[in-house]
C-alpha cells in the first residue's frame, strides 16, 4: 500500500457499502422470500426524489419540479406501494422503530400530502408516530412555519436543514438557490418549536469560502444552538453541475480548513461523533450497526433485510432519473424490475468494518468474532498499516479511529472495498 496521498483525502464519499451502483437486476422472488420472512425491530425510510431546483454538487436520486400533479400522483404511489409491501409481510413480527423522510426535498410535500403518508404508515404498521424516531430532512426555502408546527404535531423527533453557507456568493457558487435571509428565517422557525433534534448541515470546500468566511458561518451556525451540526466536505461528483463545469477542489486546503472547523466546532461545546457528525451529546454507549434491517418505499432509497440490499433502478442524470420515477408511476407489481445486491459473507464482514469504524466508538473486536469467527485483524491486514502510522487506535477490546484518522475516514475506509467494487463510489 502507498503511503497515504493528500491528494485522495476526498476522492471518495464513504456512507455506505455497496454502492448502488453495484446493484444488478434481481429477481422478484428473492425479495419476496425475503420479506416473508423478516422479523423484530425494523425501520421505514420514504424517498421525496423532488427539488425546486438542483444544486451544483449533488448527485442523489432527484429531480426538478413543482407540478403538483406529478408530485401527488407520486404520493398515491407511495400509498399503493406501502399497501402492496404489507401484503407479503407478517406485520405482528415487526416492530416499527423509526420513519426517516429523505430525498429530495421531502418539504416540497404539501401538508395535505403528507398527511396522507403519515396516516398510511401509522394504520399499516399499527403505530403511532409520537412513539418511533421519527426524522425528516429540509431546506430552507421549504420550510414554513405551518409545516413545522404540523410535524411537530405528528411528533416528528429530529429535523436536519442544509444551509451549507451563510455567504451568499458561496450559495451562488454551488447553485444553491436559497438565500442567507431565508436560511435565517428558516432557523428562527426551527427555534420556535421544541424538536428533540435540531441539525444544521454545513460544507466546507466551497468555490471561494476560505478559512475566514467557513469559521463566520460556523459562528453563526453555533448561534443557533441546534443539538448536531454535520460538516460535510464539498465533492465534486460525476454528473453533476459542478462536474460539467469542472470545478476542483484544493484538498489539501479543504483537509486544512476541517481541521479549524473541528477545533472551532470542539470549543463551543460540539463533540465529535464521526468525520461529518459534530453534537451536543455523546450516548453513553455505543450500537454497533450494519445489520439494521429497513424497507423503503418509493425511488432512490434502498431496503436492507438481512444480506439482501434492493431499490429501484439507481441514476445520478437528470433524465434517467425522471424516467425511472415515470416508470415507478405506471407500477403494478413493486417487486417488478428492482435491482439489489446479495450480500455474502466476506461484504458483511466489509459492511460491518465500514459502518463501525467511522463512528467515535469503532469496532469491539470481540463482537466481530462472535459474529463471523474470525479474528478482524487477519481478515483486514491493511488495519495494521494505519494502527502503525497513528491512525487505528488498539486496545484489548477495540479499534477506533484517532483523531487524525477520523477526519481521514474517507480515505482509509475506502482502502477496505476490494478492487473489483471500487468504480462504484466514484459516482
Amino acid at each position: 500500500m502507498k503511503e497515504l496521498e493528500k491528494e485522495k483525502i476526498y476522492s471518495q464519499y464513504m456512507y455506505s457499502f455497496p454502492h448502488k451502483k453495484m446493484y444488478e437486476n434481481i429477481d422478484k422472488n428473492i425479495i419476496k422470500n425475503i420479506l416473508l420472512t423478516v422479523n423484530g425491530e425494523i425501520s421505514l425510510y420514504i424517498h421525496i426524489p423532488f427539488c425546486s431546483s438542483k444544486c451544483g454538487y449533488c448527485n442523489l436520486f432527484s429531480v426538478v419540479t413543482k407540478e403538483n400533479d406529478y408530485i401527488d400522483k407520486y404520493v398515491l404511489q407511495i400509498l399503493k406501494e406501502i399497501d402492496y409491501i404489507k401484503n407479503m409481510i407478517s406485520l405482528e413480527n415487526l416492530k416499527v422503530t423509526s420513519l426517516i423522510i429523505g430525498g429530495g426535498t421531502p418539504l416540497i410535500l404539501s401538508i395535505e400530502n403528507l398527511e396522507k403518508i403519515f396516516n398510511k404508515v401509522e394504520s399499516v404498521f399499527s403505530i403511532d408516530l409520537k412513539n418511533v424516531d421519527f426524522q425528516i430532512e429540509t431546506s430552507p426555502n421549504e420550510t414554513s412555519i405551518e409545516k413545522l408546527l404540523y410535524l411537530k404535531e405528528r411528533g416528528l423527533k429530529r429535523i436536519s436543514i442544509g444551509v451549507q453557507s451563510f455567504y451568499q456568493n458561496e450559495l451562488k457558487n454551488v447553485f444553491r438557490q436559497h438565500s442567507v435571509e431565508k436560511a435565517k428565517k428558516a432557523l428562527d422557525n426551527i427555534n420556535e418549536i421544541d424538536f428533540l433534534v435540531k441539525n444544521i448541515d454545513i460544507i466546507y470546500g466551497l468555490p471561494e469560502q476560505n478559512e475566514e468566511t467557513l469559521l463566520k458561518s460556523l459562528e453563526k451556525t453555533v448561534e443557533y444552538n441546534f443539538q448536531e451540526i454535520f460538516l460535510y466536505p464539498l465533492y465534486v461528483r460525476e454528473k453533476t453541475i459542478l462536474e460539467k463545469l469542472k470545478i476542483k477542489v484544493d484538498e489539501e486546503f479543504q483537509y486544512y480548513l476541517y481541521k479549524k472547523s473541528v477545533d472551532f466546532l470542539e470549543k463551543n461545546g460540539y463533540k465529535q461523533i464521526s468525520m461529518r457528525r459534530f453534537s451536543k451529546k455523546i450516548e453513553t454507549t455505543g450500537e454497533s450497526c450494519g445489520f439494521e434491517n429497513s424497507i423503503s418505499f418509493g425511488c432512490g432509497g434502498r431496503s436492507y433485510l438481512n444480506n439482501i440490499h434492493f431499490c429501484e433502478e439507481y441514476s445520478s442524470n437528470l433524465n434517467e432519473c425522471k424516467n425511472i420515477i415515470d416508470n415507478y408511476l405506471e407500477k403494478e407489481d413493486f417487486l417488478q424490475n428492482i435491482t439489489g445486491f446479495v450480500l455474502d459473507e466476506s461484504h458483511m464482514k466489509i459492511r460491518f468494518l465500514i459502518k463501525n469504524l467511522g463512528h467515535i466508538f469503532g469496532i469491539n473486536k470481540e463482537e466481530y468474532y462472535s459474529l463471523f469467527k474470525c479474528n478482524i485483524l487477519e481478515d483486514f491486514k491493511e488495519i495494521t498499516y494505519f494502527i502503525d502510522r497513528g491512525l487505528i487506535i488498539e486496545d484489548k477490546y477495540s479499534l477506533k479511529l484517532s483523531k487524525d484518522g477520523i477526519g481521514l475516514s474517507d480515505y482509509i475506509l475506502y482502502t477496505f472495498i476490494p478492487d473489483n467494487m471500487k468504480d462504484g463510489f466514484n459516482g
